[in-house]
């Protein structure tokens, strides 16, 4: 199944989920055991470009997530995520992603985290691979969260490391603001060692019904190695949360 049918039928299931409206969800809510969501999500977005671990991958792509969790005890749960990205047309980059992972609760609202991901890139610069890593998540409040990530990555031979911290105040019951700054880091990776990626990405969360959500947003991503840039991207993600 390609990407285009993936998120037309995301959009499907959206428009249904808006039908049997029952009043906009807490779009800070916290599950009182851990960040990680508990239940599953369908996502499909579209970005002005896609920008990956510093490198430029593509202009106008679509993108489509399924993804899941659930918790095995009082102290562990598992999650796991399909995602593929490619352009609009589907005549150059594609991306797909299996991620699996085990987690920990240290406390309420924070959670370590053991992972594997797969990785398959086509017409780009990143080579596919495995990429087994460890991953560290807080939830301090209901408006901040923070995340961590170590990992290996076998296709570039390399080590990336990113480290991201979101801020998300209610502006009314069915609309908050969402503002996340992150740092990607790089140890020989295509040639790169040090600060590899920053973004800054601001943009509104409007929970439409119980489970669908609407997120329009704009960010700046600046990539440092082997071609150094600053590229503004637009973006629309609609999720389906059940």
């Amino acid at each position: 199944m390609n990407v285009m049918r993936l998120f037309a039928m995301i959009l499907c299931c959206a428009a249904l989920a808006a039908q049997g409206y029952e009043g906009p969800p807490p779009l800070t809510e916290m599950d009182g055991r851990s960040p990680i969501r508990m239940g599953g999500e369908l996502l499909g977005g579209y970005r002005s470009h896609y920008v990956y671990r510093g490198e430029k991958l593509g202009n106008n792509s679509v993108e489509g997530q399924l993804s899941g969790g659930f918790s095995l005890s009082n102290s562990w749960a598992v999650s796991g995520e399909l995602f593929s990205v490619r352009n609009w047309q589907g005549r150059n980059f594609k991306q797909t992603s299996l991620h699996g992972e085990l987690q920990y609760y240290l406390a309420d609202e924070c959670t370590a985290g053991l992972f594997l991901n797969g990785q398959w890139y086509d017409s780009c610069p990143l080579k596919s691979g495995s990429e087994p890593g460890l991953a560290l998540r807080w939830n301090p409040s209901r408006d901040w969260s923070f995340r961590g990530s170590l990992l290996y990555d076998s296709g570039q031979d390399g080590l990336y490391s990113e480290w991201a911290a979101t801020w998300q105040p209610l502006l009314s019951e069915s609309v908050a603001m969402v503002n996340t700054v992150s740092l990607g880091f790089s140890q020989d990776y295509l040639g790169r060692t040090g600060l590899k990626e920053v973004m800054v990405r601001t943009g509104f969360l409007w929970g439409a019904s119980t489970g669908l959500r609407v997120e329009p947003f704009i960010g700046l991503y600046c990539g440092y190695g082997r071609d150094d840039f600053k590229k503004v991207v637009l973006g629309l993600w609609c999720s389906y949360a059940f």
